[in-house]
């Protein structure tokens, strides 16, 4: 899950011409270059040797250097043990950690229309803006640098072999909902699982969720991997996942 969150947060980076990723061999950090910590984040840190703190002011320090908010994940591969305690020494909240759950792809359920939902994977401009248009109104207000970064990202998206393939649920042509399926360490990582406030509790997650894993499984993958909120860790409990562990969050403000 940790190596599969790291390479989501930085495949579409590679192809921006002004986003940046750079990998030290002890951390990964990734600038959308916009200002939403969503697409800024620090990855597989593992600072390993007798020094650990002076890597993490160096990291901080880069990061900082942008004026953006960043986000730094935090799972079982990240070393030290002790780093979040670490990083709240060096000024920093934790932001809490989230459920970390996984699947195997056999028995899956069939996928599902609620109201007549129709799942589109994204295969033009258009429709990556309306994932876009989505994901931005899960921030209120909705966030400008979300459509954004997905508007400069549409090329790499739309490219073949590109390692995410992006959903849209539509009601009667209006785009309510999202999944997103990432294939990177051998396995189908599942993010931006999004409703639009005005629909949700309808069962459109859940679908788009199927319709992500069936597309996992005709990809021949054999297991799936996702970061859950609390809220929705029940939901995909219902779907036949089960939760194996945590992964914490730092926010990190300009």
């Amino acid at each position: 899950m940790e190596r599969n969150l790291s390479s989501s947060a930085v495949h579409l980076h590679r192809q921006i011409p002004h986003a940046k990723v750079s990998e030290t061999g002890d951390v990964v950090i990734a600038d959308g270059g916009v200002a939403d910590s969503a697409f800024n984040s620090l990855t597989l840190a593992r600072f390993a040797d007798a020094a650990p703190d002076k890597h993490i002011e160096d990291a901080l320090a880069r990061v900082a250097a942008t004026g953006r908010p960043y986000s730094w994940w935090i799972g079982p591969l990240s070393t030290p043990a002790d780093l979040p305690a670490r990083l709240a020494a060096a000024g920093l909240e934790p932001a809490g950690a989230e459920p970390v759950m996984f699947r195997l792809l056999q028995d899956l359920p069939a996928c599902a229309d609620p109201d007549g939902l129709e799942i589109r994977q994204v295969a033009s401009r258009r429709q990556v803006e309306d994932f876009a248009a989505v994901i931005a109104e899960n921030w209120d207000p909705p966030s400008p640098p979300v459509r954004e970064f997905y508007r400069a990202a549409a090329p790499a998206i739309l490219a073949a072999g590109c390692a995410s393939r992006l959903f849209v649920g539509y009601l009667q042509g209006r785009p309510v909902s999202t999944a997103e399926l990432h294939v990177a360490a051998g396995v189908a990582g599942i993010y931006n699982v999004v409703t639009s406030p005005a629909f949700r509790r309808r069962g459109y997650g859940s679908a788009l969720t199927l319709a992500s894993l069936h597309a996992a499984q005709r990809a021949g993958l054999s297991t799936a991997v996702l970061i859950a909120s609390p809220e929705g860790e029940p939901v995909y409990r219902g779907l036949g996942f089960e939760t194996c562990g945590r992964i914490g969050l730092v926010e990190i403000t300009p």
